[in-house]
């Protein structure tokens, strides 16, 4: 071995030894760092919540210090009710959410018309790696709604689905639905006041997550956020909601194991003509006169 060569060979066994020192210490530094923010950040809620379904709630959530709080992190909610809808963050599955940390002063929640009794709530401070930074419990009480239906087993229709099941696309790709509430629930429209610009923006949020509920299959979630932006006094909202009852959209989604009911339509087409909405007189004439 020349002396270049034995030069070269104890230079490349020194950097080796350099990188690695340098990938403990930031990876310590890192560890550190981690365990410095679990210690200190915290999430304050109170014990428990009152709540009433189909009412726009405030969720009183505080994390921080913000000081304390790593970049991107976010608030993960698990143990809410089936078809609960946050204002602002994303669906993760079935009762799980994930909350941006800057909007939870303004953060609000609405529940579905039959949620019923306590939901414990386990909430998770989250940082970008996956790491727990801080935990909290809150329960919801919920002050009124309508009482589930009694478990009862359905009757197979000629498709072996039961009825009031409903999906979109080829049988391969069939998506059951939750059933429709009952017609007492959502016959008669509530009245609207007019609309403010926040309400507007909320709105237009629970429509265009109808749209995708709708699209995905599920056409009872669909319906809940179409009513909950339609009684905000959404026009397009009470078209969409319409829509979903109306034999001949049904029809054209290509929506299957769902019979339409035109009298229902109907109400929220007139909903919908009275909110000033485009295409609700066609829309009317096309499911006759009651």
């Amino acid at each position: 071995m020349t002396r270049n060569t034995r030069f070269t060979y104890v230079c490349g066994i020194i950097l080796t030894i350099c990188l690695s020192v340098l990938l403990v210490s930031a990876a310590s530094g890192q560890n550190a760092k981690s365990q410095d923010m679990r210690g200190k950040a915290s999430i304050e809620v109170p014990a428990i919540v009152l709540i009433e379904p189909m009412v726009e709630t405030p969720l009183p959530i505080q994390a921080g210090p913000t000081d304390a709080l790593p970049r991107n992190c976010f608030l993960r909610v698990k143990g809410l009710p089936a078809q609960a809808i946050f204002s602002d963050g994303h669906f993760v599955s079935q009762g799980t959410w994930a909350l941006p940390v800057a909007g939870l002063s303004a953060l609000k929640l609405t529940l579905p018309l039959s949620s019923s009794g306590r939901n414990e709530l386990q909430l998770a401070l989250v940082a970008i790696d996956g790491s727990v930074l801080a935990e909290a419990k809150v329960t919801l009480a919920v002050t009124a709604g309508i009482p589930a239906a009694p478990n009862t087993v359905p009757t197979p229709t000629s498709g072996g689905r039961p009825p009031g099941s409903a999906s979109l696309g080829p049988p391969s790709l069939n998506i059951a639905a939750a059933p429709p509430r009952p017609e007492t629930q959502r016959s008669q429209p509530a009245a609207v006041p007019a609309m403010k610009p926040e309400d507007q923006e909320r709105a237009i949020r629970f429509m265009a997550r109808g749209d995708a509920e709708f699209a995905g299959g599920d056409v009872a979630a669909a319906r809940l956020l179409y009513q909950r932006a339609a009684d905000a006094g959404l026009p397009d909202a009470a078209i969409a909601m319409g829509g979903t009852f109306d034999p001949v959209e049904l029809a054209r989604r290509k929506v299957k194991g769902l019979v339409g009911e035109p009298d229902v339509a109907r109400k929220w087409y007139e909903r919908a003509r009275t909110l000033g909405a485009a295409g609700a007189e066609d829309r009317l004439r096309r499911v006759g006169a009651p």
